[in-house]
């Protein structure tokens, strides 16, 4: 079973020198209709614009900066999200 990385995470990704900062999980390209395990916005310059977000999945991270909050609630979260995954892409796709 895979762990997402919290929100607040701010992440490099491969053949990229920008960093990201993880805002959600369980995101759809309206675009392609895929299922992605992030959505994030450029770091430190944040979510200013909707056309701005990026999306990627686990395998595209190559360096991670700094790992977000967690606490119980995330890491309860975190188990819930990943039981459902499945069921989750199903309903998205």
């Amino acid at each position: 079973m895979k762990k997402l990385l919290p929100l607040g995470t701010v992440v490099m990704l491969h053949n990229s020198e920008t960093k990201f900062m993880i805002y959600g999980h369980a995101q759809k390209n309206l675009e392609n209709g895929l299922l992605y395990d992030y959505i994030s916005c450029e770091y430190p310059i944040g979510n200013v614009d909707s056309n701005c977000a990026t999306l990627f999945n686990s395998d595209d991270v190559s360096k991670i900066f700094y790992i977000g909050f967690q606490d119980a609630e995330t890491i309860a979260y975190n188990s819930v999200l990943m039981k459902h995954w499945e069921e989750i892409k199903n309903r998205i796709e």
